[in-house]
């Protein structure tokens, strides 16, 4: 699951609809061009092409999404997203929804932490989602490498991306390959 379906999954706290799953793909193309704001045109376009579902359909399916979101949603979970609490006659519009979920996710940052297990004695690094608490990615150290304290506070202290921490470990030689979150 990624992490605009566990925002989603967060604030609806239901089923998982067709309409979410279009508006998960509208956050993560619109958080994938971040700093840039791309239209709600040119995110539905990029929608369109990757679910192969009309562009009407996208349409509709943002919309429909919204409003289940505004009208069934945890009112405390959307105030925190939106940075005041929102009153009953200000419905976001979808763009207006799927701009401020793809700016909440660049704004909770992925943080870092060291993972011990208590059996075996491994250890290593894990990238932990701060909305959902669950770990996205984690990689296992060697038992004689003792940086990984310093590689965790790097981590943490320069906000490194998912997507750099990945590739920073990628066809390491320090590093064995463990499971994949």
């Amino acid at each position: 699951m990624t992490r605009a379906e566990e925002m989603i999954r967060w604030i609806i706290g239901t089923d998982f609809k067709e309409c979410y799953v279009v508006l998960s793909q509208a956050i993560d193309v619109a958080y994938g061009a971040l700093p840039e704001k791309l239209s709600i045109g040119d995110i539905g376009r990029q929608v369109h092409i990757q679910t192969g579902k009309g562009k009407t359909a996208v349409s509709k399916a943002l919309s429909r999404a919204a409003a289940e979101i505004w009208d069934h949603g945890d009112q405390a979970v959307l105030a925190e997203i939106f940075g005041k609490q929102m009153e009953r006659c200000e419905k976001p519009l979808p763009r207006d929804l799927v701009f401020a979920l793809a700016y909440f996710m660049e704004r909770r940052l992925v943080r870092y932490q060291v993972w011990r297990d208590r059996y075996d004695g491994k250890e290593g690094i894990v990238a932990v989602d701060p909305v959902t608490g669950r770990w996205l990615e984690s990689v296992s150290f060697h038992p004689e490498n003792l940086q990984i304290e310093q590689f965790v506070q790097l981590f943490n202290q320069d906000h490194i991306p998912l997507e750099h921490f990945r590739d920073f470990f990628a066809g390491s030689e320090l590093m064995e390959p463990f499971e994949r979150m």
